[in-house]
């Protein structure tokens, strides 16, 4: 018969096995979870991020041929149509610095629709080998139907939908190049004109795509919709998926698939252009991060083992002496020898679970110099704030680069950070202040109604007026503003080009002026 001893120890340890054992089960499915979602967060940051520069991308493509176009288009008012040689090789001129001063540009191209012209072609003009563009033979265009928009489709696309419009990839016909577009439609006394355009080569968006990776193995690929990868590592550059990976395609995100043979997990998020973004990690990357600290967890538990066995073994010792003594006594007398059999004992307690990873701080979304939201809290207010309750403010500082050039960049920045100063003592403290660029600012003033437009144009007079009477040694100042309601557009991306164009033509009417686009 064992000791009362013995009997204690085996039932504490067992309990304590027991214990354990429920323990390590519930801590490691609790890291395994925790380890999981911890990568889905982090994924789902890395998509974000790269998704805003690709955007950011865009947009400056988008801005270059915008620019074009609206000055062509000033031009082309009440323009006789014998005069439309002479504007064709002015734009030839400002399209070429545009061109320079934006990143990828494969070809830019203005083109004049042959039922209007059968003598002015316009221009096509090419980068292809790095050097410089270079004027490149125009495709004939009267080859065509430009009514059938499966063919020639940088041309025949924006003709018949009468707006600027991102063309999913193709490859050129005469240059054999995997290329994205951008083409706006351009009229003349509501007539047709032709299409401005920039083509922009695929690779210089591998180039920030590749960039884009996560723990060891991890990569990001581009995919169009119609499940050609625009830049995955593993597939030829336009190459069709014709088998999609079961689970890729998802309307949540993140989503789990398989893809050669490996088990993958992906975030994903759609692009302004009709494109997605992927960011996808092997899942072995994924359980090795949370695997780690199982084990971590499971050494923890054999050791706080040995120790509980050590400090019971210990205590029951203690506990059972008066009995050992009587027993010995009992033995001494009736001359018996047993020995006693020792055991392993352990603790009636378990640790506690280790806390979870700290989750990434999101991009910083202020301005450093002025202290308002920059682009990329810009870009965010956009596209969670409510338009129809909201009139933005687009404005910049007239004659800047003459502060900057003849007062030095110091004094210029001084100047844009007594403008935000201004801005954030005029507009109240729930408004929001974005520096977008250089010197060119945007207000959201929320809460309001598009017959507020009395109180928005008396505070734009009143920091102007501020603005011009400088006190503090800076130079005096003026702006000029564009103003629009969000419940005057259908999206944010015309809500923007409204504003901007308001403050376009605000410039154009002297300067020192605000505008509301609808007036």
């Amino acid at each position: 018969m064992r000791s009362i001893r013995i009997k204690y120890t085996l039932l504490t340890i067992c309990a304590i096995i027991v214990a354990l054992s429920i323990a390590t089960m519930i801590g490691v499915e609790s890291i395994k979870r925790l380890g999981n979602d911890d990568a889905e967060q982090m994924l789902s940051l890395m998509c974000s991020t790269g998704a805003m520069n690709l955007e950011s991308y865009f947009t400056s493509v988008e801005r270059s041929a915008q620019t074009v176009a609206s000055l062509v288009q000033n031009s082309l008012e009440d323009m006789p149509l014998d005069q439309l040689g002479n504007q064709v090789e002015k734009a030839r001129s400002l399209f070429g610095e545009v061109a320079y001063h934006t990143n990828g540009v494969l070809t830019y191209y203005f083109r004049i629709d042959p039922a209007l012209s059968g003598e002015v072609k316009g221009f096509w003009y090419v980068n292809q080998d790095g050097n410089g563009f270079r004027e490149h033979e125009v495709t004939d265009i009267t080859q065509y139907d430009t009514s059938d928009t499966s063919r020639l489709v940088w041309f025949t696309v924006p003709k018949a939908t009468g707006k600027g419009v991102w063309l999913p990839p193709y490859s050129t016909e005469n240059l054999d190049v995997l290329v994205i577009s951008y083409n706006l439609p351009v009229y003349w006394n509501d007539r047709f004109v032709g299409v401005i355009g920039i083509e922009i080569d695929c690779e210089t968006l591998d180039r920030v795509v590749e960039n884009i990776r996560l723990f060891d193995s991890g990569y990001a690929f581009l995919m169009d919709a119609d499940s050609h990868m625009i830049y995955h590592p593993a597939i030829r550059s336009g190459q069709k998926v014709f088998s999609v990976p079961e689970g890729l395609i998802s309307e949540n995100t993140p989503v789990q698939y398989r893809f050669q043979g490996i088990d993958k997990k992906a975030a994903w998020l759609p692009l302004s252009n009709g494109m997605k973004l992927y960011v996808a990690v092997p899942m072995t990357e994924i359980n090795k991060s949370w695997q780690k600290t199982a084990w971590m967890m499971f050494f923890a538990a054999l050791v706080i083992l040995a120790l509980a066995s050590l400090i019971i073994s210990r205590f029951t010792s203690r506990l059972t002496k008066p009995l050992r003594d009587l027993s010995d006594a009992a033995r001494q007398a009736n001359r018996e020898n047993r020995e006693l059999g020792a055991e392993y004992g352990g603790k009636d307690e378990i640790g506690i679970l280790r806390s979870s990873l700290a989750h990434l701080d999101y991009k910083a979304s202020h301005d450093e110099l002025t202290g308002v939201f920059n682009r990329a809290g810009y870009e965010l207010l956009l596209s969670g704030i409510d338009s129809e309750s909201t009139y933005m403010i687009m404005l910049d500082v007239d004659n800047f680069k003459t502060i900057n050039d003849t007062c030095g960049h110091e004094t210029g920045d001084r100047v844009l950070v007594r403008l935000a100063r201004v801005l954030k003592k005029h507009f109240r403290s729930g408004d929001y202040i974005c520096r977008i660029g250089g010197d060119e600012f945007v207000v959201f003033m929320v809460n309001t109604t598009k017959e507020q437009h009395d109180l928005v144009a008396a505070k734009i007079e009143e920091i102007s007026r501020e603005l011009f009477e400088s006190k503090d040694g800076l130079p005096a100042v003026t702006i000029s503003a564009g103003i629009v309601h969000g419940s005057e557009c259908p999206d944010a991306a015309a809500w923007f080009e409204e504003a901007d164009e308001a403050m376009y033509r605000a410039k154009q009417r002297g300067k020192q002026s605000s505008i509301f686009f609808s007036t």
